[in-house]
């Protein structure tokens, strides 16, 4: 109560100094005037000035005092920077706090939405930078990259979030740099302590990639391969070079196969390079937040 009363008392000091220099300005033009026509003295009009000029300090000194008022009683409440739950609290009321140090008052959790951290490695790092080639993420775009997240009793990553941090400096301790995600959290199914697992994309491309179940693809001492159905209907082997795997266990194909090529999605044996087969057409379901696939056949 004390810093309010003395937030009221700068308030009635503020107005009376207003009061007064209502008072000397209007003696001061009142004796501008007769100092015009000669009927007052140098001296009085100056002690006038003199009157009026204290009057306007006056009031731009208990205007800042009703500042310094309104600071102080501020600091009376302890406001929290967002919204989150309380911890058990660690200062009873009624004890001292602030004595020379600052003191601790209790903890407040943030929920939703919730930090996630975690490190990446120097060679994911790197082959991000390769594929980004002279683009950067900058604060702006940073955000607009997507992350999954899923916790060690969760299949797959049915949490979504987005970038949020990356640290500007390598541990070279470790070999990695840090990272924070920000994920939406309304039922609270993450909290603080949690370990999880989160996917990062390595490309940041829009435009459209072939893919096609993994299961397909083989390989041999050569390398790795699909079986390919040419526009006569006959089985050809295509020699592949593949990417990273997507959601759905789907394998990205950056080189070797091209959109209009129909791919043998059968593994029973039965499609022998060289044989003529009478295919039927499918499409690949493709799975929400995957790059788009390329209809296989």
């Amino acid at each position: 109560m004390t810093y309010a009363a003395k937030l009221k008392q700068a308030e009635a000091e503020l107005e009376s100094a207003k009061a007064q220099l209502v008072v000397t300005q209007a003696d001061f033009e009142r004796q501008s005037t007769l100092l015009k026509t000669n009927v007052t003295a140098q001296t009085t009009f100056d002690q006038a000035k003199a009157k009026r000029d204290s009057a306007s300090a006056t009031v731009d000194n208990q205007d800042a005092n009703l500042s310094i008022a309104k600071v102080n009683l501020g600091y009376t409440k302890v406001m929290a920077p967002f919204d989150g739950i309380m911890t058990t609290h660690l200062i009873s009321v009624g004890e001292l706090v602030g004595s020379g140090t600052a003191t601790k008052l209790a903890t407040i959790v943030q929920l939703d939405p919730i930090y996630v951290s975690f490190n990446m490695s120097e060679q994911d790092v790197l082959q991000i930078r390769a594929n980004l080639g002279d683009q950067r993420l900058d604060s702006q775009k940073l955000t607009s990259v997507e992350l999954d997240l899923g916790l060690m009793t969760e299949e797959g990553y049915p949490h979504k979030g987005h970038l949020d941090y990356v640290s500007p400096e390598l541990d070279t301790a470790t070999g990695t740099i840090q990272l924070r995600g920000l994920f939406a959290n309304p039922n609270r199914a993450l909290l603080p302590g949690f370990f999880a697992r989160v996917r990062v994309p390595t490309t940041f491309q829009q435009e459209k990639t072939l893919a096609v179940p993994n299961r397909v693809l083989a390989e041999d001492q050569t390398g790795k391969y699909l079986l390919v159905v040419n526009k006569d209907d006959v089985v050809e082997q295509r020699r592949v070079t593949t990417g990273q795997l997507l959601v759905g266990n789907l394998r990205v194909i950056t080189k070797g196969l091209a959109p209009e090529d129909r791919v043998v999605l059968s593994t029973n044996g039965k499609a022998i390079p060289g044989n003529k087969v009478a295919p039927k057409p499918t499409i690949i379901a493709v799975p929400a937040a995957t790059p788009t696939a390329a209809p296989a056949k």
